[in-house]
């Protein structure tokens, strides 16, 4: 509803009838756009770049300044938006890359210097910038967290966002770290960016979990956590499990085929063929070539296992839960009894009309977005950054 461009003029022309003569109405100049900040892409690959993106993000026009994120992208835009780069220039090009350079024109220097960030870091930086305390997010299952990337258009803009993912893509071979060893080592990676609380955390599905130990790390070491929150995850200590990867017998393809569907056997006979092909169906994103497929697999693979073996310590504070109500059979009472053996504090909880796995859609996540904003504008004064709305 924000008009693209303005144009001043000594008087509207008018019909015979006196009413506004729209066809008479001078088209405006380029200049015009100034007032928006519009800049027309400069050179062929800014001008393939702002078609790709117009593409994706079903838009007339992208200037060369245009933040996509601003736009209206989101995780699963993003995704779509690397593959058709990938396409279109045949460069690699990570997730970390587009976040970092957002615009058509910071991008098209990454494209033009053939620069693309292949390794998948801990520590993602989503928003790097603000005055707020950041929002550190853990990964699901997979072991990546660009499914949080749609909080950039809902929280505030001045809340710097980063996600936590698998230390298994980086590292030089593959190990199963318990939740309670991950804990540990991402709360290292949060102290390179804030090295005192009070720190806020969430986590979506198995991330919740590992969300709930690193605040029991930070309470232990003496600091404080001002927000716990956790998407539709549980504990599970009182189920017996054993402590052997329930898939063992499988081959990583043959997971691969129950876990993305058994209809890709025949048409993607190798690990690299299934790759190729989920990224070509946008299934999975771009930053996960070949070589990382096995690890996500993998980290799928490993999170039954780390999940209904992790035994939570009992955690001081108040944890806020959010609940997916569809395609299950929902009991709140069951859930937050699960919860509470292990939370010392209130147990809150909102209900999201979604499965388990849409929780990071963009129609859940931003009621998710919305109500978790709420919750840390109303932190108590002592973080430092608001006084509590009344």
């Amino acid at each position: 509803m924000v008009p693209a461009a303005y144009v001043r003029l000594e008087s509207f022309p008018l019909t015979l009838s006196g009413k506004l003569d729209r066809r008479a109405l001078p088209a405006p100049e380029q200049d015009a756009y100034a007032t928006r900040g519009y800049e027309p892409p400069r050179g062929e690959i800014e001008e393939k770049l702002a078609a790709v993106w117009a593409e994706v993000l079903k838009l007339d026009r992208v200037g060369r300044h245009d933040n996509f994120f601003e736009l209206g992208g989101h995780s699963l835009l993003a995704t779509q938006l690397i593959n058709k780069i990938q396409t279109t220039f045949k460069v690699e090009l990570s997730l970390r890359t587009l976040l970092e350079t957002a615009t058509v024109a910071r991008l098209a220097e990454q494209i033009d210097n053939s620069i693309g960030v292949r390794q998948i870091e801990v520590l993602l930086p989503i928003r790097t910038k603000g005055t707020l305390k950041p929002i550190f997010f853990v990964h699901p299952g997979g072991g990546l967290s660009q499914c949080y990337i749609g909080f950039l258009k809902h929280l505030d803009r001045e809340r710097p966002i980063y996600g936590l993912q698998s230390r298994n893509f980086t590292a030089s071979s593959l190990s199963v770290q318990t939740i309670e060893e991950m804990a540990v080592d991402y709360y290292d990676e949060i102290r390179k960016v804030q090295p005192t609380g009070p720190y806020h955390l969430a986590g979506w599905s198995i991330g919740g979990q590992i969300a709930f130990a690193i605040a029991n790390v930070i309470q232990r070491l003496g600091d404080d956590v001002a927000l716990l929150s956790v998407f539709d995850s549980i504990p599970f200590p009182s189920r017996e499990a054993e402590n052997t990867d329930p898939y063992a017998s499988q081959t990583l393809l043959d997971f691969a085929y129950d876990f993305f569907g058994q209809d890709l056997r025949s048409q993607c006979p190798t690990l690299q063929a299934l790759c190729d092909r989920l990224r070509q169906d946008n299934r999975l994103p771009h930053s996960i070539n070949e070589n990382h497929f096995p690890v996500l697999l993998q980290n799928i693979r490993d999170a039954s296992t780390q999940g209904q073996t992790f035994v939570p310590m009992k955690y001081p504070g108040d944890l806020l839960i959010f609940i997916a109500t569809e395609k299950k059979e929902i009991d709140v009472s069951y859930f937050l009894k699960e919860w509470q053996p292990y939370v010392g504090g209130a147990i809150r909880y909102h209900l999201i009309a979604c499965s388990h796995g849409e929780m990071m859609n963009p129609i859940p996540l931003a009621e998710i977005a919305s109500l978790l904003e709420i919750e840390l504008k109303n932190l108590r004064a002592e973080c430092g950054e608001y006084d509590p709305v009344p």
